[in-house]
């Protein structure tokens, strides 16, 4: 099991590239509202991320927050001529001052194991923006055809 916990974006490389083709700053556009959707992502992941006490954990005087911590986005990119990427991510990153190991437990708060159960951090985040990182795209695409361009090809 992977120690981060990514939630990818995928298929905006292709659209992105058609509204390239349309208006280049309709690219822009498009790219700044992905932005702002992966930032309100995040910051609804962190506000849910688990955070160890010491009661929780029974370790006294543990410092809990790593985890939040670690939660942060990849914005949204050009990579290539056509491929595109934005993300969020927990894990890795950020050094758990109780153990003094990078944060490497993402994926068993997010999925559970066989002694304690999933906390939905992340995909609730997802869920929460899935709909609304959609219609950021639809409209962006919207606006290109209203406002015209050139070619739209696919």
């Amino acid at each position: 099991m992977s120690d981060r916990v990514t939630i990818k974006v995928e298929g905006l490389d292709r659209i992105l590239h058609l509204l390239d083709n349309l208006n280049p700053s309709v690219a822009r556009i498009a790219e700044a509202r992905m932005n702002s959707v992966l930032e309100r992502m995040r910051d609804k992941a962190k506000a849910d991320a688990p955070v160890g006490t010491p009661e929780s954990t029974g370790v006294r005087g543990y410092v809990g927050g790593s985890l939040k911590k670690s939660v942060r986005i990849s914005r949204v990119k050009k990579l290539r001529d056509d491929i595109y990427t934005g993300q969020v991510s927990a894990g890795g990153y950020i050094v758990n001052p109780n153990t003094g190991k990078i944060v490497d437990y993402a994926s068993f708060q997010e999925y559970g194991t066989s002694k304690i159960s999933a906390r939905r951090f992340m995909r609730n985040a997802r869920d929460k923006f899935e709909h609304e990182a959609e219609q950021a795209l639809i409209n962006s695409v919207s606006e290109a055809i209203e406002k015209g361009g050139s070619s739209w090809s696919a």
